[in-house]
């Protein structure tokens, strides 16, 4: 009788295999936080790189001094946060990131902000139909790299979250892992005064997303 394979990550189908391969999670989830760890250093992307995260620093300190304008630094926020992940999939790619690459994604917010809603509305719908809660977890993870698949090859938001979900089969296990350890990394951060940890947390872990679609994809 032929004999399964072991797939690269514990979630295989809809329910969980109990033979983790924990050697295969940390080799992943180090691999990815090496590579960003990597592009943060580089001296030709670190200044872009920085500056992103200075944007994202004054939009998350902004309403601790003036929360009159808390709803507008929300919408800012959300909008930079599409703009960071063209910023850090060119820096993930060893490009120095631009103006161009920073506001390409602000005409298409309104279509990320429908595919988001929809992914979270598909997990609350997986999530309460048997076998329950693993399905639901599975898709939301699965379509999580659809903004880069669309910044990479301009692909519709549908289809991008569908190619998302092809190239994460397998790994779902290993970034939700790396999504813990980012995490906990911003939770480290958290304790800093300020949000001063945001500035440095913030590209990093768009750059941890970036080198996860790269890797995935190729």
């Amino acid at each position: 009788m032929e004999q399964n394979q072991t797939p690269t990550s514990p979630i295989k189908s809809d329910q969980i295999d109990t033979n983790i391969d924990t050697d295969s999670i940390g080799k992943f989830v180090g691999e990815i936080l090496k590579k960003a760890l990597t592009s943060f250093q580089d001296k030709k992307l670190f200044v872009p790189l920085l500056v992103a995260g200075l944007v994202s620093w004054g939009l998350a300190i902004l309403p601790l001094f003036m929360l009159i304008l808390a709803p507008l630094t929300i919408i800012a926020a959300i909008i930079y946060g599409f703009s960071l992940s063209s910023i850090a999939l060119q820096a993930s790619k060893g490009n120095i990131p631009t103006i161009q690459d920073a506001t390409r994604t602000i005409p298409k917010t309104i279509e990320y902000i429908i595919g988001i809603l929809k992914i979270v509305l598909n997990f609350f719908i997986k999530l309460f139909k048997p076998p329950f809660i693993i399905p639901g977890f599975k898709y939301a993870i699965g379509s999580g790299l659809f903004i880069y698949e669309n910044l990479e090859n301009d692909t519709p938001t549908d289809k991008a979250m569908e190619v998302s979900r092809s190239i994460t089969t397998g790994n779902i296990l290993n970034i939700f892992c790396l999504g813990v350890v980012i995490a906990i990394l911003n939770a480290i951060a958290g304790i800093i005064p300020f949000a001063l940890g945001t500035i440095f947390l913030t590209p990093f872990s768009a750059l941890c997303g970036a080198h996860t679609y790269l890797k995935l994809k190729k």
